[in-house]
């Protein structure tokens, strides 16, 4: 099934790279992540991230 993500960082420093595509995503910012991209992150920092999924990984309901 094909599913979006969004993380939305909410402390803290993480890179994060998206179809060969890197960021560094500081509090309040969001990558989006869309169905079938590969993707990777890194903490630079302690961080707090929300992690969103729609639709809803079956895994986490």
């Amino acid at each position: 099934m094909n599913r979006e993500q969004v993380a939305n960082l909410i402390t803290g420093s993480f890179e994060m790279t998206v179809a060969r595509e890197t960021s560094i995503l500081a509090p309040g910012m969001v990558a989006v992540i869309p169905p079938e991209a590969k993707h990777s992150g890194r903490a630079l920092t302690d961080c707090y991230i929300l992690d969103v999924f729609y639709p809803v990984r079956a895994d986490y309901r």
